[in-house]
């Protein structure tokens, strides 16, 4: 064959073995706990509520912004809660608001949520999400 050199065959194969062996020795080195995750499944969860919450009524302040919400719901059992409102616009949310609830019955419970943003214009308003947490 014309051309062909033995000797730049041998270093090729010397290089691919010098390669290899390096790699070898290096993945070898490679020690330690590999991370891991865990998780529960799926969970059953108990509704703190035993109806729906529903936003009953608005009070707007005197430059007719929305300042507090009342939120009519009834409590599954005697506990403590927190009752979250997020009054949201199509793209965003407006304004938020917390009130912490000592429920001493099952009765329908009337909660008065404050608004902290102060500019909530009720007619910018497309939903209101009301979330309730035991606590």
């Amino acid at each position: 064959m014309k051309g062909f050199s033995w000797s730049k065959l041998v270093m090729a194969a010397l290089v691919i073995a010098v390669t290899v062996s390096t790699m070898t020795i290096y993945a070898a080195s490679i020690s330690g706990t590999s991370k891991r995750l865990g998780g529960t499944g799926e969970v059953s969860v108990s509704s703190p509520t035993s109806a729906t919450a529903v936003l009953s009524t608005w009070n707007l302040d005197s430059s007719g912004k929305v300042d507090t919400v009342v939120v009519s719901w009834t409590p599954a059992i005697n506990s403590n809660y927190s009752v979250f409102v997020f009054l949201k616009s199509a793209t965003t949310t407006l304004g938020s608001g917390q009130a912490v609830v000592s429920s001493s019955g099952t009765s329908q419970n009337n909660t008065t949520v404050d608004i902290t943003a102060t500019t909530v214009d009720p007619m910018d308003v497309a939903a209101a999400v009301i979330n309730i947490l035991e606590t």
